[in-house]
């Protein structure tokens, strides 16, 4: 709640700079109150629901640090690889190409990140459950694995057949050439949002180290193929590299984890929703409606994943 509070308040501040016309060297003033807003609701929350009073003190295990460092770094060049890789569509093919590529991309952004903020409320139980009761702790897991499985699918079926209707009602007819980028971004959302859940729980298991090395892996399979692809492939380059880097390091993680007892049969239910979602949308493509029935039935199979059989929690 408080991080839609502080997104909204940071919508108003750019839509208020846009009416009266400020200089655009003032709006990253934006990000700095949204920040700002929210650090100041965490310590409000804080102060209000923890038994004791928070204190800046002196630690007594400084191992926290360097545990927090690696995954701190692992996160941050995660988070770098799609930035990464616009950077080297302007350095290599300059700027029509970029733009190009920005108009797959940009609707995206915000997309990639859902899986990351749904995972957030399943770190605390598997780190209570890890140590204490093992068979809640693969409980937790799989519900993990549930959620990023079938909301990627779900994600990717929808971005694949609604690609040309979603680009061309945003830009008004303009980036045609954009459609294959976006939608093989679409299916790097597939492995982004797995990818979230084996990540989450390799971190509760304390691999954070290993994690910084699949991080550091991606960064070099990126480069490598954006490098490599550009001159051939143009802009669709950079989507394949993310594709590549995004699959690659979802079965780095999957194989991390083979012999973590958090496998069931089960997950395979998760397929279902987006493999109905994508009959539906396929027999329909050729209807002039598809984008607003699209629309509709996406997000219903997305809740549907959560009725699936050992999705249900209290």
């Amino acid at each position: 709640i408080l991080g839609v509070f502080a997104q909204a308040g940071a919508l108003v501040g750019a839509l208020s700079f846009g009416i009266i016309n400020l200089i655009p060297a003032l709006y990253p003033l934006i990000v700095i109150f949204r920040e700002t807003l929210s650090l100041v609701g965490c310590r409000v929350l804080a102060l209000k629901h923890l038994s004791e009073r928070p204190l800046a003190q002196k630690p007594q295990d400084w191992s926290f640090f360097g545990k927090a460092l690696h995954y701190g770094l692992a996160s941050v060049i995660y988070n770098n690889f799609i930035h990464l890789s616009a950077l080297l569509v302007w350095f290599l093919l300059g700027d029509a190409e970029l733009g190009s590529y920005a108009a797959a991309l940009r609707p995206l952004l915000p997309i990639f990140a859902l899986p990351w903020i749904l995972m957030g409320p399943m770190i605390p139980p598997l780190s209570e459950s890890i140590d204490k009761n093992l068979p809640v702790f693969q409980n937790h897991a799989h519900r993990a694995l549930s959620l990023g499985l079938g909301i990627g699918l779900v994600g990717a079926i929808t971005g694949h057949f609604l690609a040309p209707q979603f680009l061309n009602f945003l830009y008004d007819g303009k980036f045609s050439d954009s459609v294959p980028s976006f939608r093989l971004l679409c299916f790097s959302f597939a492995f982004l949002s797995l990818s979230s859940s084996l990540v989450t729980i390799l971190m509760t298991q304390k691999r954070e180290t290993l994690l910084l090395i699949f991080a550091l892996m991606g960064l070099a399979i990126t480069l490598s193929t954006n490098i490599a692809l550009l001159p051939k492939l143009s802009v669709t380059a950079s989507a394949w590299a993310i594709l590549i880097t995004e699959a690659t390091l979802c079965l780095m993680c999957i194989v991390a984890l083979s012999k973590s007892n958090i496998w069931r049969f089960q997950l395979l239910f998760n397929l279902i929703p987006a493999l109905i979602l994508g009959l539906i949308l396929w027999a329909l493509s050729s209807s002039p409606h598809l984008f607003l029935i699209g629309s509709i039935l996406a997000p219903l199979a997305g809740i549907s994943i959560w009725g699936l059989p050992g999705n249900k929690t209290k």
